[in-house]
């Protein structure tokens, strides 16, 4: 369900949350003023003020820093994609020094994994947060274009010493990356946030404000704001799907780029 809501564009993502806040704030102010006498909440308000101002600052520190850290996972998983598409082309250019046939062979390797993990790395991330079988296979095709290597020259040695490392590098990202598509925020992390989200609400409908067209519209936009933050949080939640998602971009413009030349 989550993994679902996370996937959803971003227009409908949060048009779906706004409705659910604005929706949430008519129900909770028609119980209170159903169940809750109108001295009740006069003689409370001055308690659910202070108490609202307390929830509502932990729930905005809260909510900040799961926002800042999601966030930063995300950019340091495109960084890692970003160095994938670097090693590869370390490795394309490095394949120039060698003959013909062998650099051939590696250049051909390089491209066909990048082309691997761009039409079924990404998705298969996407889906089951996994990685591909075909990017494997392509992954140790190029190991052994690698292997196959004989260095004679020391030009061929400094390319053949650099070409290892960058594989090297390939390997590292590529673990980092599969193990960033599972959920970055913990269910039960999102469970509180959806929690206190409420209990703001709540305490904010037992105001006293002692005029109903400006109570909701104060309840409205305090939902809106509840609301709208939760929809981002969730849509970071996964970094391989929805609005706020990792690209393959650096991977697509190295096949297209490499590819043709």
């Amino acid at each position: 369900m989550l993994h679902w809501l996370g996937s959803l564009p971003a227009v409908v993502l949060f048009s779906l949350f706004g409705t659910i806040g604005i929706a949430l704030t008519f129900a909770l102010d028609t119980v209170t003023r159903r169940y809750v006498k109108p001295e009740t909440r006069e003689r409370a308000n001055s308690t659910a003020s202070v108490t609202l101002q307390v929830t509502a600052t932990i729930y905005a520190i809260l909510i900040a820093f799961v926002i800042v850290d999601a966030y930063n996972q995300i950019r340091a998983t495109q960084d890692q994609v970003s160095d994938n598409a670097a090693n590869l082309s370390v490795i394309v250019e490095n394949s120039r020094a060698f003959p013909d046939t062998v650099g051939e062979d590696l250049r051909d390797a390089s491209i066909r994994y990048a082309r691997a993990v761009v039409e079924t790395g990404f998705p298969r991330l996407d889906q089951s947060a996994s990685a591909s079988i075909v990017s494997d296979e392509r992954l140790e095709h190029l190991f052994r274009s690698v292997q196959r290597i004989e260095p004679t020259s020391e030009a061929e040695r400094a390319a053949y010493t650099s070409t290892v490392d960058a594989l090297d590098g390939i390997v590292h990202t590529r673990e980092a990356i599969i193990n960033s598509a599972k959920a970055t925020i913990p269910a039960a992390l999102l469970l509180l946030l959806f929690v206190i989200g409420m209990t703001v609400m709540a305490v904010a409908t037992v105001l006293d404000t002692r005029h109903r067209r400006s109570h909701l519209f104060i309840l409205s936009a305090l939902a809106l704001v509840i609301w709208l933050t939760l929809a981002l949080v969730v849509s970071m939640t996964y970094p391989f799907s929805g609005p706020i998602a990792v690209s393959d971009a650096p991977l697509r413009e190295f096949v297209e780029v490499r590819g043709a030349r």
